[in-house]
């Protein structure tokens, strides 16, 4: 017989205690007789009688008690609406964003425009609020803008448009860039969609004379182009708090993929430049996932 089946057999423990009380000669709350209630349908009864002693009564009892209760009632009521207003108040403020690095405004109207199919327009109001907050510079962009494209494999592609040579270093410098965002930056959620345009946008800052990236662009080389997608997928990992993977481990997880498998094929001279950058990625991913990562072969 199961414990619950048991205590059902002999009884709850509460009617128990309370038979034991009974029979022991103490009294349990049941054998208290009401005499609060009856005193005080006499004193109701003696207050609505229509004579002189009731009148008498009523002024000196029933008056003062009403103004008590219109004074101290109230004021016991406006306390108490107020502390309940002020213990609501900071659950309010404590909802977080899902996109940090976006307004709600944005984030919500993306959201809206790819449930309508509406990529094109999902991607513009996206880009407007990252050059808004100065996150990207759209002048380095072909028409200044990010594009949807339905042919693309994979989440996104970034072309140079020609190149032009710098007059000092006399080294290639990007003129304009191409960013197309492709169907698989969609359907997993605004986090997902708006990584991948700043993912595409660091090949562009690649590109860049004077940039601060590791492997700046300028030359076409399988090697280079392996350090740049690490750079980029590090980047990813090191934005996730701002763009939102940081709460979306499967996502999380995809992108230190894909990072270490661009790594894994570079040789020590192509890891190198990036080795500090890798380890600082695979920390981060690792604090934001709570939990070891396999895969991380840094150089020593």
């Amino acid at each position: 017989m199961s414990e619950r089946l048991r205590k059902g057999a002999k009884g709850s423990g509460r009617l128990d205690q309370a038979e034991r009380r009974r029979r022991a000669g103490t009294r349990t709350t049941s054998d208290v007789r009401p005499t609060a209630p009856l005193a005080a349908a006499a004193l109701l009864s003696h207050l609505t009688r229509d004579d002189d002693h009731a009148l008498a009564l009523r002024r000196l009892v029933a008056e003062p008690l009403l103004a008590l209760q219109a004074s101290h009632g109230n004021a016991f009521t406006a306390c108490t609406m107020a502390g309940v207003q002020r213990q609501a108040a900071p659950a309010a403020a404590a909802v977080e964003r899902e996109v940090p690095g976006l307004s709600e405004e944005t984030a919500q109207e993306a959201n809206k425009l790819i449930q309508e199919h509406k990529r094109q327009e999902a991607i513009d109001v996206i880009v407007t609020d990252l050059a808004s907050s100065g996150q990207m510079d759209l002048s380095l962009l072909r028409k200044r803008r990010v594009e949807f494209s339905a042919t693309i494999s994979g989440e996104g592609l970034t072309t140079v448009l020609g190149y032009k040579k710098d007059p000092v270093t006399k080294a290639r410098i990007a003129r304009l860039h191409r960013i197309q965002i492709g169907r698989e930056a969609f359907g997993k959620g605004i986090p997902w969609l708006y990584s991948s345009i700043l993912h595409e946008y660091q090949h562009v800052v690649q590109g860049q004379p004077g940039s601060t990236s590791l492997v700046p662009g300028g030359v076409v080389q399988e090697g280079r182009l392996r350090q740049q997608e690490v750079e980029a997928y590090a980047s990813e990992i090191l934005d996730a708090r701002q763009t939102g993977i940081a709460k979306r481990p499967k996502q999380l997880r995809e992108t230190w993929r894909r990072l270490h498998d661009y790594w894994s094929r570079l040789g020590v001279p192509g890891k190198r430049p990036l080795n500090d950058l890798y380890k600082r990625a695979h920390t981060e991913a690792e604090t934001l996932l709570g939990k070891p990562l396999p895969h991380f072969t840094p150089l020593p």
